[in-house]
């Protein structure tokens, strides 16, 4: 996009949050393949943090956030402290996506609900495993 070029160009984080990138990704995966939910999200939240700070230091800044954004990572943040789990991240956009136990979703439903400028909350769940379908070829199917 023509915001990640210009941060490219003009943003004295680009370099590190790309260099960071591929170390980020192999802590993601063995979190995901430890089952370990707070070690992904410790990963998730940093890794958008690293992104708007480069968003933040390009010039002209780069800014996708409003008040609510940060309200919502505020409470979220709040919410962990008391023991209720998940962990924010968020891409070109003023959207906070949370990434939660099922147990822990209807409390932080409650609690970002309530922040001043949520409009809306979606909770989604993970779908099956990925699977391939093989489709008949041309010559397959003419028979």
């Amino acid at each position: 996009t023509e915001g990640m070029e210009r941060s490219r160009l003009t943003s004295p984080y680009y370099g590190p949050w790309v260099e960071t990138s591929e170390a980020d990704l192999a802590e993601g995966e063995a979190a995901l393949a430890a089952r370990d939910l707070g070690r992904l999200g410790a990963v998730v939240e940093h890794s958008m943090f690293k992104m708007h700070a480069c968003m933040l230091a390009t010039q002209p800044p780069i800014l996708y956030w409003n008040g609510a954004t940060l309200e919502v990572i505020r409470e979220l943040w709040a919410a962990r402290a008391e023991g209720i789990e998940g962990y924010a991240t968020s891409d070109a956009g003023p959207h906070v996506k949370v990434l939660c136990p099922a147990s822990t979703a209807d409390a932080l439903r409650a609690r970002l609900s309530a922040v001043p400028g949520v409009l809306d909350i979606e909770a989604v769940a993970p779908g099956p495993d990925a699977s391939v379908e093989v489709l008949a070829t041309n010559a397959e199917a003419a028979r």
